[in-house]
């Protein structure tokens, strides 16, 4: 047989040809995959959809079929409530080709360089429920993404930076449309990171070493926190921990600082399935300062630790008291539950039980508000002293616990009105029941467009919450109760907001006003008691000055569905020793009823109702419908014969007052009136019967026209008035009711 070499020379030629053609091949593959790589259609091709996935690079090249190479690399998507983003400054890998043939994208190892990587919750994408393609959807898949030069992770609020000497490792499997997706084995280890929560520094200089997979999952099997059921880790942590300095923000939360003093964070915690191993522990030991408003607050020694235990986890947490200072904190607690599923706030709340006991001087209670309600409508803030006893059961206030704060600052908004108070608290429960109580010794009241112009002050006000003993449910339990009686008012015009504009207003005098009312968890009134009380008030009551006193009792309860929609269980207004302009008319009095009414509560005001009238004589109408001067003189004889009675319609809407089918009489007169003040503009008709005489007075403005013929049918053919819409008056608001043209006698 021919030797080797005698072989090659035989094919020396083919071999030369095959050569040529493979470098050729490569040539034509180098300057075609390498043109392509750097070149918008290359962008187009990879981000068909950027939502979805996006990848970004400076220049890339490929020295063979399947490898790639690209500089400051950006890749990133959006899945759902997802969006994740990864730099890198250099990145290398191989594509593998035989897998494509089955829609199959798969790597071998990538190598990244300087690698920053961010997971944040965004607003929703969502992807399509189903697919109408019929071919397989596309599979992805990497053996591994390595680094040794992680610079940064961040993952929603969590935060791991100044890394050094960091080695990562991600291997992952996603099939598309909305397929299975899987961690495999992947890593992080790294001898000194930072790590932070919403920019809170929990350790520093710290060793990290963590491990997790995820078998395949699909959202449908395990939407949100249910996919960590998936997940087996492992998290060793050892550093040191920052001090750490706690205030009242401008919001409800307390807001958190990190200091120059250091202390020790230790962590070796493993899980299964989502589950947390029993044996896994976190101590936390570290300065602790609380500021209380006071200067140069002194630090304070915290001491937190968590063991998981088979049946869940405990918690300690310890300040213990210092020498010269009366402030401690001593914690025990236990949390039935392993599943990081399930550690949602309010049910990790209610597996929770365990003691705590507490004295302590905060800068701002405000951090409590979210507890008391979902709207803000009560607010706690100012500095105070809190000394508790707390014994949870599941979540729940147990009997025995209690609350004491001497003095704190409360905020509730009732009825467009601001209530501002100090005032000390007590807190218990008893039973099924939780009962906080305010008691302010001063307080005061202010419209809520300026909370800073009270209107009202007074003195021993109460205010009582009861709720469930569930923490998590307190807010959504609450009931209140607000009291006080005798509040002072400097001006009567304060209310004037509610009133009917010009049609009715104070002009002065002063007076006292009480409530006692009762308020659910939104802090909507649903019944009330209130009590206003002018002396010497001066009142502008549509072409009429009055002045004199007054006492309104009312009672309301809410109803249907609508917030400030009252029906008037009872409504009194005495008013005594009241005067018109002219100071040589006597007094007079009033007293008026109203049953079975409805009140929409706004400003102004929206009211209407059946009225019944006890008056001196009925000059009071006549002071009313327009000046008694207006009328021949006879009438005034009429109407000053003794104590009369009515009964009448009445409405309030927008600056409108109607008072409809008044029907009055007293020893001598009869009298039927129909009466629209708008504006302070009087307009309506009046029929007084003397025996066999009649007299009919139609009432535009300032313009009369009597009517003596006929007087009693051309009362009766007037229609009857309907009341304007709230705060838009119709033409009808201002135009008297029809009637024939007569002369004036």
């Amino acid at each position: 047989m021919p030797s080797f070499p005698n072989r090659l020379r035989s094919h020396r030629r083919g071999l030369i040809i095959a050569a040529v053609v493979l470098v050729v091949v490569e040539l034509i593959y180098l300057l075609a995959a390498n043109l392509f790589l750097n070149s918008p259609l290359a962008e187009r091709s990879f981000n068909r959809k950027p939502e979805r996935f996006h990848i970004h690079w400076s220049s890339a090249y490929s020295l063979y079929p399947g490898h790639i190479h690209a500089s400051n690399v950006r890749v990133g998507g959006h899945s759902r409530k997802n969006r994740w983003v990864a730099l890198s400054t250099q990145a290398s890998g191989r594509i593998k080709l035989l897998p494509l043939l089955l829609r199959r994208l798969s790597f071998d190892t990538i190598r990244a360089d300087n690698v920053v990587m961010v997971l944040d919750r965004e607003v929703p994408f969502l992807e399509p429920s189903q697919s109408t393609s019929k071919r397989p959807p596309w599979k992805l898949h990497f053996d591994a993404i390595t680094t040794d030069s992680l610079r940064s992770l961040r993952l929603a609020k969590w935060h791991v930076d100044q890394i050094e000497d960091a080695t990562a490792v991600l291997a992952l499997d996603k099939t598309l449309r909305q397929g299975a997706f899987a961690i495999l084995p992947s890593s992080l280890h790294a001898r000194s990171v930072r790590l932070s929560f919403d920019g809170t520094v929990f350790a520093t200089q710290a060793k990290l070493d963590y491990e997790m997979t995820m078998a395949p999952s699909t959202h449908a099997q395990a939407p949100g926190l249910k996919r960590m059921r998936y997940v087996d880790a492992r998290l060793q942590l050892a550093g040191r921990a920052p001090g750490l300095s706690i205030a009242g923000g401008d919001s409800d939360f307390l807001s958190f600082a990190t200091g120059d003093t250091g202390g020790r964070v230790d962590a070796d915690v493993s899980m299964d399935d989502g589950t947390l191993t029993p044996g896994g522990k976190v101590s936390w030991s570290a300065p602790l300062v609380l500021q209380d408003g006071k200067p140069d607050p002194r630090p304070e020694r915290l001491q937190v630790q968590a063991l998981v235990e088979a049946d869940g986890v405990s918690l300690r947490a310890l300040v213990p008291k210092r020498a010269g200072s009366e402030d401690f904190l001593d914690a025990n607690l236990r949390v039935a539950e392993r599943e990081l599923q399930r550690t949602t706030v309010r049910e990790l709340l209610r597996k929770t039980s365990g003691e705590i006991a507490l004295r302590w001087h905060f800068r701002t209670l405000s951090w409590m508000n979210p507890l008391l309600s979902d709207n803000g409508w009560l607010r706690l803030d100012g500095q105070a002293e809190v000394d508790a006893q707390l014994k949870l059961r599941e979540g729940r206030l147990a009997s025995g616990s209690r609350a004491n704060i001497p003095q704190a600052q409360v905020q509730a908004d009732v009825l467009q009105t601001v209530m501002s108070a100090q005032a000390r608290a007590t807190a218990k429960v008893e039973g099924q029941r939780t009962t906080v109580d305010f008691v302010a010794n001063r307080f005061h009241l202010a419209p809520r467009q300026a909370p800073a112009d009270p209107y009202v002050e007074g003195d021993n006000l109460k205010l009582n919450l009861v709720a469930s003993e569930d923490l998590s449910q307190f807010r959504r339990t609450l009931r209140a109760t607000v009291d006080f009686a005798d509040a002072r008012i400097p001006n009567l015009r304060a209310y004037n907001r509610n009133l009917p504009g010009n049609s009715l207003r104070f002009e002065g005098g002063s007076g006292t006003f009480g409530a006692d009312m009762r308020l659910d968890a939104q802090g909507r009134v649903q019944q009330a008691h209130l009590r206003l009380r002018g002396r010497q008030a001066q009142v502008l009551l549509g072409p009429s000055r009055i002045t004199g006193d007054l006492d309104l009792d009312t009672r309301l309860r809410q109803v249907g569905t609508q917030p400030g929609d009252y029906r008037i269980e009872a409504l009194a207004l005495n008013l005594d020793q009241v005067r018109n302009g002219d100071p040589k008319d006597p007094p007079w009095w009033a007293r008026l009823s109203l049953d079975q009414g409805r009140m929409q509560w706004q400003q102004p005001f929206r009211l209407q109702g059946d009225a019944k009238v006890e008056m001196k004589d009925v000059s009071v109408l006549l002071t009313v419908f327009s000046e008694r001067s207006a009328f021949p003189a006879w009438i005034g004889n009429l109407v000053d014969a003794g104590q009369a009675n009515a009964t009448a319609q009445i409405a309030f809407a927008g600056d409108t007052i109607t008072i409809d089918q008044l029907h009055a009489s007293n020893r001598r007169v009869d009298f039927d009136a129909r009466l629209r003040v708008a504006n302070g503009q009087s307009n309506g008709a009046l029929y007084a019967k003397w025996g066999m005489l009649g007299l009919g007075v139609d009432l535009q403005g300032k313009q009369r026209k009597f009517h003596l013929k006929d007087a009693k049918a051309w009362y009766e053919g007037l229609p009857p008035l309907k009341p304007a819409p709230a705060n838009k008056p119709s033409a009808s608001a201002t135009a008297a009711p029809a009637s024939p043209n007569t002369k004036q006698p």
